[in-house]
């Protein structure tokens, strides 16, 4: 089956002209990362108004990424797989459908950890977003207040804004229908192009707002210590939903919070807490197995058994005579 997606991006590079020669490595730049910890793309010579490209390439280690900014707005989707995406003071651990947009002050890199991961970068030069889209934007004030930010120089710190993963059919038409724009530019292109890029960013918009409304790590750290708190507190009754109306969030936040903080998804920090607490339970020797399991949340102590046993390679009953 052939992927549009994919199959359009690899047919724009080969048609459109090439500048990665601007962007080769240097020692200027290897001076830059010495001194500073990151390098400067400046402007590129031939770089088109908006340019797409497919990052593939796994990286042997984490250090040999240099990170670096440049002189024009980046997104990254996550198109399959995982990757992280790296910044000065934070990692975000970015998996499927998700989207990160950055400003050019932005000092990032990307980390692709599996042959079998891509993420398509979407590079759009300053005046393409600061003067064609902007204006269209006023009903979007998350990513109209980013723009501006830049713009007016509000915010000197690394800044953009983390779409959770959402509805991947649109974004996925959406960025065809740029490709297929930038491609044929026929007559009225460059008005199709921003009416592409406004639909891409408020359709990311919808899902946004709650998630980036936490992207200080400070905040992210007091709601997650609350969070975990409830979860350990309510062990054999907590559910997802649960979580999320006791915090008044929606249950996708919740969990993109939890992916966001652990590395993991809240079904497999549920788990993990469980099985923790029927240990502790166990070793304690007074109940029995059955009744471990109903007062961590377990179905039934067959269950208890198997899932004990693949984790801590004993069954329960074994493990309660070697500890109780």
């Amino acid at each position: 089956m052939v992927d549009v997606l994919l199959e359009a991006i690899r047919d724009f590079q080969e048609n459109r002209a090439t500048y990665q020669n601007e962007i080769i490595p240097n020692k200027k730049w290897a001076k830059q990362v010495h001194e500073q910890g990151f390098y400067t793309i400046d402007k590129i010579i031939g770089m088109p108004q908006i340019d797409i490209c497919l990052h593939f390439c796994p990286a042997s280690s984490l250090k040999q990424i240099p990170l670096h900014n440049h002189d024009f707005y980046e997104l990254v989707y996550v198109y399959k797989g995982q990757a992280l995406q790296m910044m000065r003071d934070q990692h975000i651990s970015l998996h499927q459908g998700d989207i990160v947009l950055m400003d050019p002050n932005t000092v990032h890199a990307i980390h692709v950890e599996n042959e079998t991961d891509c993420v398509i970068n979407l590079l759009i030069k300053k005046e393409v977003l600061n003067e064609s889209v902007l204006l269209f934007l006023k009903q979007n004030p998350l990513v109209s207040r980013f723009m501006v930010d830049y713009i007016y120089g509000l915010k000197k710190d690394d800044n953009y804004i983390f779409f959770p993963s959402c509805e991947e059919k649109a974004i996925n038409r959406l960025l065809v229908k740029l490709i297929e724009e930038l491609s044929m530019q026929d007559a009225h292109f460059e008005s199709m192009i921003s009416t592409c890029l406004i639909a891409l960013f408020n359709e990311l918009s919808r899902n946004a707002k709650e998630m980036n409304a936490l992207k200080n790590r400070n905040e992210v750290d007091t709601v997650m210590n609350s969070v975990i708190a409830y979860i350990r507190d309510n062990l054999n009754t907590v559910t997802l939903k649960k979580v999320a109306n006791e915090f008044h969030y929606s249950t996708s936040y919740i969990s993109r919070l939890v992916y966001l903080y652990t590395g993991k998804r809240y079904v497999e920090v549920v788990h993990e807490m469980k099985l923790e607490r029927a240990k502790q339970y166990i070793e304690i020797g007074e109940l029995s197995i059955g009744r471990v399991a109903e007062m961590v949340g377990f179905n039934d102590a067959s269950y208890l058994h198997r899932v004990f046993k693949k984790r801590y390679g004993l069954s329960p009953a074994t493990y309660k005579k070697r500890n109780g």
